[in-house]
């Protein structure tokens, strides 16, 4: 039988606070990783411009991971950052709202490199979280109505964004506490689980 996952932030704040600054980071840079290739798919829709400021903050965040040092590359301000989230209004792309969620955790994970503070990454899950539920409301047939809420908990994408989730936290909770350890964890990681891909097309 498949396991079923479920989300509880109050036990994803708190594996994060029990976490080190680096674990962290590489958390935070699983969340922006994935939420990526929407804003690409939003901007292929739109002929729209930011990819590259969004790159730029994950660049950042690696190079942070790396480092051990939160301010050795500054390569995107915050409010350079702010600019590029699109207009609902003016955008008639199904990814848009994923790439408001997308330009949001960049600018968490810029606000993360800034103080370190755990609400930041908090925040990230919210979005991104958020991202999956609205992308499966709006392009699947879960329909509305009662035990909509189930049904989304259950739909394929949002197990398989829930299943990550929890083998982000597990794979860094168990992994060595040092930098070097966890900089090689995240990009194994990273490659291992393609979060380069779309995802959300199902």
């Amino acid at each position: 039988m498949q396991k079923k996952y479920t989300f509880n932030m109050e036990g994803v704040t708190s594996k994060l606070e029990s976490f080190s600054e680096s674990k962290r980071l590489a958390f935070g840079i699983f969340l922006l990783e994935r939420s990526l290739p929407e804003f690409f798919q939003f901007q292929i829709d739109s002929d729209s411009v930011g990819g590259g400021e969004l790159r730029a903050v994950l660049a950042q965040c690696w190079s942070a991971l790396e480092t051990g040092d939160r301010g050795w590359s500054d390569f995107v301000a915050l409010d350079a950052c702010e600019k590029i989230a699109p207009d609902s209004e003016e955008q008639s792309s199904r990814f848009t709202s994923a790439a408001i969620d997308a330009v949001d955790i960049a600018c968490n994970m810029l606000e993360f490199l800034k103080v370190g503070e755990v609400q930041s990454l908090v925040d990230s899950v919210t979005a991104r979280i958020d991202t999956v539920e609205l992308f499966i409301q709006n392009n699947s047939t879960v329909g509305k109505g009662t035990e909509l809420e189930e049904r989304v908990a259950s739909h394929p994408l949002m197990q398989e964004e829930l299943r990550l989730l929890n083998e982000d936290l597990d794979l860094l909770e168990a992994c060595v506490d040092t930098r070097h350890a966890v900089f090689a964890v995240a990009v194994e990681r990273t490659g291992q689980r393609d979060y380069w891909q779309l995802r959300l097309k199902r």
